[in-house]
Formats: C-alpha cells, sequence, structure tokens
C-alpha cells in the first residue's frame, strides 16, 4: 500500500488527518480523496464525513470510486457501474445503494475516522 500524504497519519484501525495540512477540508464541498487507504472526507455544509471509496454493489471485486471532475458539487462515481453518489454519499445516478459512511469524528483541528466501522 502506498503512504499516506503530508498530514494523515494512521493509528491501528485509525486515520487522523490534521486539518492544518488540508485546508481545503475547511471549505464547503472541499474534498481530500485517499486512494491508499480508500477513504475519501468531504466537508459539508456543517461537518465533515469520510466514506470508504469501495463500490457498494460488488465491495468484494474491490471496484473503486472516483470524484467526478468539473460538478458542481462533489459527487463520485463508480468506473466499473457508472454508479453516482452526491457530497453525502447518497444515491444519485444508477446507484441502488449509499457509499459505506466511517465514523469521523472532529477533535481539535484533527480530524479522526475510524476505518472499519459505521457512524
Amino acid at each position: 500500500m502506498s503512504s499516506l500524504p503530508e498530514g494523515v497519519r494512521r493509528e491501528d484501525d485509525t486515520l487522523i488527518v490534521d486539518l492544518d495540512h488540508h485546508p481545503q477540508l475547511a471549505e464547503r464541498d472541499g474534498t481530500l480523496v485517499l486512494k491508499s487507504v480508500r477513504v475519501v472526507v468531504v466537508r459539508g455544509k456543517k461537518k465533515l464525513r469520510a466514506f470508504s471509496l469501495r463500490c457498494p454493489h460488488k465491495p468484494k471485486k474491490d471496484y473503486l470510486v472516483h470524484a467526478v471532475k468539473d460538478a458542481k458539487r462533489p459527487c463520485f462515481q463508480c468506473s466499473a457501474h457508472r454508479w453516482q453518489w452526491d457530497q453525502k454519499g447518497r444515491p444519485k445516478v444508477r446507484a441502488k445503494k449509499p457509499l459505506a459512511r466511517l465514523r469521523a469524528q472532529l477533535e481539535g483541528r484533527e480530524l479522526r475516522i475510524r476505518l472499519n466501522s459505521k457512524p
């Protein structure tokens, strides 16, 4: 597995994102894609959310979701199935299941994301 970007570290099953290193997460619709651990973080109107990048259609096949470029709002698409989800992980186009949400907790200037959890 490749390394994590600066300002992101892993402690057991928890990712810790230093928000000072990722100013895009301070703005609404800001995103941080962490492909090496298959996680995306999205800033909503009121809070930060974290989702698995595995397509929920066939997660064991490890089809990955990617951010759609040039969208007004962050949205995500599976290149294998063309399913799409909005910034809250809700089904948008073709998708029948939501993206798997991970527990994300803000502690000061750090966001702690449990990798094997539900919110």
